[in-house]
Parts: C-alpha cells; sequence; structure tokens
C-alpha cells in the first residue's frame, strides 16, 4: 500500500496501480477507503476516465466523510473533459455545499459556468476566487474580461506548484502572443516525469477557449495546441 503511494509520487502510474490493484484485493484494513482514493488519482493522471468515475460513485454514494467534496469536484473535472458542462456545475454545487472553502472547487467553478454560457456568474466566481488567490483568479477572471496583463502580474509573483505556474503562464502568455515563452512553457509541462493527463487535458481546455477570444493569435496557438494534444494522447497510449 506505502509502496504504491510512493510509486505514484515518482510518476511510475503503471508499477502504482499493480500495488493498489494487490491491496483491494486484500481489503485490509483503511486500504478498504484509501485504495479506490489513490487508483483514482492514477486512472486521472493516465486518462482512464471511466474507471475513475466509477470509483468515484463509490465515495459520493457511500459519504466517505472528508471525501464527498473531493469526490464530486473530481466528477465535475470528468464531465467537463467529457463536454457535459452542465452536469459539471451541478457537482461542483454540491461540492461547495460540502466545503465552501475549497478555491479548487471555485476554480472549476469558473471554468463550467464560462462554458455553460454564464459569463456573469463566472466573473463572480473568480473575483471571489482572487480574495483568496489573487494569480488563480484573475486567470480565470481573464478568460470573461480579458485582464491578461494583470493575471501575468500575478503570477509573476505568485507562490505556486511549478506545474500549476507552468500551466496558467502557458494560458496567460499564450493570449499576450509570448509564444517564445509560450514553447518553453509546453516543453517543461510535457517533459515532466509526473506529467498527468487530466492536466493536460484540462489544458487544452483553457487554450481551446482562448482560440475562441479576441486579440488572439489563432494560427500560432492552433499550432501549440496540436502539440499539445499529440502529448494527452501519447501518455493515454502509454498506459492504455
Amino acid at each position: 500500500m506505502h509502496r504504491a503511494e510512493v510509486l505514484h509520487g515518482l510518476g511510475r502510474f503503471e508499477e502504482a496501480r499493480a500495488d493498489l490493484e494487490t491491496t483491494i484485493e486484500k481489503g485490509f484494513g483503511h486500504a478498504n477507503t484509501w485504495s479506490p482514493w489513490r487508483r483514482i488519482d492514477f486512472c486521472l493522471a493516465v486518462g482512464r476516465l471511466q474507471q475513475a468515475q466509477a470509483d468515484l460513485h463509490f465515495y459520493v454514494e457511500r459519504g466517505v466523510q472528508n471525501a464527498v467534496a473531493q469526490a464530486q469536484h473530481d466528477l465535475a473535472r470528468i464531465h467537463l473533459l467529457s463536454g457535459r458542462s452542465e452536469q459539471a456545475v451541478a457537482a461542483l454545487h454540491d461540492a461547495w455545499r460540502v466545503d465552501p472553502q475549497e478555491d479548487a472547487v471555485l476554480e472549476t467553478l469558473c471554468t463550467a459556468l464560462r462554458r455553460t454560457g454564464r459569463e456573469g456568474a463566472a466573473r463572480r466566481a473568480a473575483e471571489q476566487l482572487r480574495l483568496s488567490d489573487e494569480a488563480r483568479g484573475l486567470t480565470c477572471l481573464a478568460l470573461t474580461a480579458e485582464t491578461w496583463q494583470a493575471a501575468e502580474q500575478a503570477l509573476n509573483h505568485a507562490w505556486l506548484p511549478a506545474q500549476n505556474w507552468y500551466q496558467y503562464c502557458t494560458v496567460v502568455r499564450s493570449a499576450l502572443g509570448r509564444w517564445p515563452m509560450v514553447d518553453a512553457h509546453l516543453a517543461r509541462i510535457l517533459a515532466a516525469p509526473s506529467a498527468r493527463w487530466i492536466d493536460l487535458a484540462e489544458l487544452v481546455g483553457s487554450l481551446e477557449e482562448l482560440l475562441h477570444t479576441s486579440g488572439t493569435d489563432r494560427t500560432r496557438l492552433a499550432a501549440r495546441l496540436t502539440a499539445l494534444k499529440a502529448g494527452c494522447d501519447s501518455l493515454q497510449a502509454h498506459y492504455a
């Protein structure tokens, strides 16, 4: 069980999955809830959305303590990646009722609201997120209000995990046309040993939204999107 955790942290997802399956089969101690949760992380990391969704329903249906909000949030992420934006909004509202302090839920809600055409509500959610995390809030806001320079300035001073920082900067600097920097960010994201399929797929979704905003160099952005999608497909195929 603990070896699976270490292997997962090292990005050795296939070895982690094998240990997780063994742990679930043995079914001892707290592994009954811990192991499916780690398997969800593995499935999201390699793009196995159906298996992840099945395990997430396990948590939601059983009301597992301290896990329902996260489960609803991850279900919403799957809905968004599958083009089910209205279902994502519903799942996020459920997650927010359980844990109204979770910034990650609010950030995903901004995306879901934008994609269902509720731009006013998306702006309000982004402004609320900005109160607790200026860089993430401004990045979300920029996709509706186009406050790109303010978002870039906030990111320059933000303390974020490296992978998240590069993803946000890729979106913001694509909007600003800083293509050499965008290429450097994408190269680093795709080369990271711990790159996760769901993070790459969500970045694809954000850049696809950006294609429809005013002032975007669509030709150059489309070329970067093609490379990023190829990276997603390659990672998913590796674990197919």
